[in-house]
């Protein structure tokens, strides 16, 4: 294992040096990485429960591309607050991005706007927490 988390930073290095990509290695303040970008692209194929990372930028008001699949699909409402992409499909990811790189500075912000508001709507701890509660009461 960590050969690989060598050769993978190695590799990630030598297109930041290539200027292929901009890498910033870890982060610890995820929100002054969220008011920089247009979009947070999440295109996970293994099992993770619901993403953490698609819901933060949602929060922060960014539209989001990410794979459909179970933990990511319930964020992303296709078309709306960013786009749902095939699983390990490289043809489906880039064609999403070229759709989210047409669109105009309204439709982005449009979508940005609506992935916070779901957020908000159907993702609050309170409602989430009060969901828990209830569960647990109809066990008894």
């Amino acid at each position: 294992m960590a050969f690989a988390k060598r050769s993978i930073r190695g590799g990630l290095n030598k297109l930041h040096a290539e200027k292929v990509i901009n890498y910033h290695g870890m982060v610890q303040d995820m929100q002054s990485v969220y008011q920089k970008i247009s979009c947070l692209i999440h295109p996970t194929y293994y099992p993770e429960g619901m993403s953490n990372v698609l819901l933060e930028a949602c929060a922060s008001g960014r539209p989001i591309i990410t794979t459909d699949r179970p933990g990511c699909r319930e964020i992303v409402d296709d078309g709306i607050n960013g786009f749902v992409i095939a699983e390990q499909n490289s043809k489906d990811l880039t064609d999403k991005i070229e759709q989210f790189l047409h669109l105009n500075l309204d439709q982005r912000e449009k979508m940005g706007v609506t992935a916070r508001k779901k957020v908000e709507r159907e993702f609050d701890r309170q409602i989430i927490v009060s969901k828990y509660l209830a569960e647990i009461q109809n066990i008894r």
